[in-house]
């Protein structure tokens, strides 16, 4: 995805969502990503005894919307 495609699709969401980046493995370290996409889900966020956030992805009546970025690291 290039900076026009991703300011476009962000344009077209609330501009007051918390916007997360969505990523598969935390524990490897920086590695560089492809932005796939850009969408809304609803989700309840909380955190782990340890302090770790986490997301629960559920129903438009049960959460909170949220904006995503989608990414990938094979491009």
């Amino acid at each position: 995805m290039r900076v026009k495609d991703l300011i476009d699709n962000l344009s077209k969401l609330d501009p007051m969502l918390d916007v997360y980046v969505v990523h598969d493995d935390i524990d490897n370290g920086p590695k560089v990503f492809y932005i796939d996409g850009v969408d809304t889900h609803h989700v309840e966020t909380s955190r782990s005894d340890d302090g770790i956030p986490l997301i629960k992805f559920v129903t438009p009546s049960e959460g909170r919307k949220m904006a995503f970025i989608d990414v990938i690291d094979q491009f």
